[in-house]
C-alpha cells in the first residue's frame, strides 16, 4: 500500500513539475504543447485574411455511429478572435471525403458572426486511431461567408483527440 501511495505522489509530483517548468518568471505565457498536444494549423485567404496562419490548440474528434461519420472540433482564440473549425466526415477509417455543399462538412466561424459553409474542398484522414488515440489529416478548399458570400480559401493540417464514439 504504501509503494502504491509513493507511486501516486510521485506521478503527480512529476507532473506539477513538468507544467510550472512551462512557465516563465517574466510573466510569459505557459507552452500550451504540454497542455493540449493536438492541434489544427490553417491558413486562410480572402475575406480579410491574407494568407494568415493560425493554430487552433482545443480539439476533439469523435465518430457517430447512427449517422457513420467522423466529427472534428477545432477552437482558440487567435488575435482577440475566437475561431472555431468543424469538419464531418464519412465513415471511421482513413481516406478523403469531398465537401457537400449540401452539409456542413467544413464550417468556420467566428466570435464576430461571421459564418463560413463549403464550397468546394476535401478532408483528408491519414491516421484514425482508437478511442483515446486521435485523428491526423489534412484540409484544403473554399468556404464562402453566409451572408455576403464572400470566399474564403482554407488548408490547413489537424491532430484530434478522439473521445469515445456516441449514436
Amino acid at each position: 500500500m504504501k509503494k502504491i501511495i509513493f507511486n501516486y505522489l510521485f506521478v503527480i509530483a512529476i507532473v506539477s513539475i513538468t507544467l510550472l517548468s512551462a512557465c516563465s518568471d517574466e510573466g510569459n505565457a505557459v507552452d500550451t504543447t504540454l497542455i493540449y498536444p493536438y492541434k489544427m494549423t490553417l491558413t486562410l485567404d480572402g475575406d480579410g485574411f491574407t494568407n494568415k496562419t493560425v493554430t487552433l490548440q482545443k480539439t476533439l474528434s469523435t465518430y457517430s455511429s447512427s449517422y457513420d461519420e467522423t466529427f472534428g472540433q477545432f477552437y482558440d482564440v487567435v488575435d482577440g478572435d475566437s475561431l472555431y473549425f468543424y469538419f464531418q466526415y464519412i465513415g471511421r477509417q482513413t481516406g478523403t471525403s469531398i465537401w457537400r455543399q449540401t452539409e456542413l462538412d467544413a464550417y468556420l466561424e467566428t466570435s464576430y458572426n461571421d459564418y463560413y459553409y463549403p464550397l468546394s474542398g476535401e478532408t483528408i484522414i491519414t491516421s484514425y486511431g482508437d478511442i483515446r488515440g486521435s485523428i491526423e489529416g489534412t484540409i484544403s478548399g473554399v468556404l464562402y461567408h453566409h451572408s455576403t458570400n464572400a470566399q474564403i480559401t482554407i488548408s490547413g493540417t489537424f491532430n484530434a483527440r478522439r473521445i469515445s464514439d456516441y449514436d
